[in-house]
């Protein structure tokens, strides 16, 4: 089901005679009206508010953040491939901080058609992997088992972090918050690719061994001194390691 149909799926009662609700939905990572974020909260309210809050709700489609000329910002192809490798951990894991239960990315390998419908797989139609594919592989590889545990705050609002634990770590994902040009989902133009700035850094408490991992599965240790580590930020999602204190809440508004 794509969002649209959630009253069918919800204020019809559709939903008791199902084992899940299955949605598609495109955008970016951010919170606006055509956004992911709003779009799964506005239909986890839904089925709360109607007594399906046990649920499960699985994404069958995630992947592009508009239909423009291209899917992704970017005026090149290479500008395109960087910006859904760096899309993609953040949808990945953001849905599922968000409490979907399964998400399955479309698709797997590019479609041989014209126009925007042949962008789509994270791998070329002549079995070339992008970059998108290595950053599913780091995603998949450092949150494998592991359970969402509650979204960090931090004390610049531009940042966007969620926490993550297995039975042998914690894990954290963290970005900068990028600006496209537009958040307009439908308009026949290239949307630049957005700035990509210096890496801030994030100081926290830390102990043992840190680890950083870059969404292209590149793993680096990291420094503590004095009891503190120093964390780089931007807009390239990162994944961290290590027995790191973090100050979370909980993504997820409460049960109705």
């Amino acid at each position: 089901m794509n969002h649209i149909h959630k009253s069918v799926i919800t204020e019809s009662g559709a939903a008791e005679y199902s084992d899940a609700v299955a949605i598609h939905t495109y955008g970016f990572m951010k919170r606006y009206h055509e956004g992911v974020i709003d779009r799964i909260e506005a239909l986890m309210d839904a089925l709360r508010s109607l007594g399906f809050k046990n649920k499960p709700v699985w994404i069958t489609e995630i992947s592009g953040c508009g239909y423009w000329n291209h899917i992704y910002p970017g005026e090149t192809e290479e500008e395109r491939f960087r910006y859904q490798a760096l899309d993609m951990p953040k949808k990945l894991a953001g849905t599922i901080a968000l409490g979907v239960k399964k998400v399955f990315i479309y698709e797997f390998v590019n479609t041989v058609v014209s126009h925007t419908e042949g962008e789509f797989g994270i791998i070329n139609s002549n079995l070339l992997p992008k970059p998108a594919f290595m950053a599913y592989r780091t995603t998949a590889t450092q949150l494998d088992g592991a359970k969402y545990q509650g979204k960090i705050k931090f004390s610049k609002k531009d940042f966007t972090g969620y926490l993550f634990k297995s039975k042998s770590k914690k894990t954290a994902i963290i970005w900068k918050e990028d600006k496209p040009a537009t958040l307009v989902r439908r308009k026949k133009i290239t949307l630049p690719m957005i700035e990509i700035s210096k890496p801030e850094t994030v100081k926290l408490k830390a102990s043992g061994n840190v680890y950083m991992v870059d969404i292209m599965g590149a793993k680096t240790e990291l420094i503590i001194k004095d009891g503190v580590v120093s964390v780089p930020v931007n807009e390239y999602p990162i994944f961290v390691t290590g027995n790191i204190e973090y100050a979370t809440s909980d993504l997820l508004p409460a049960p109705v």
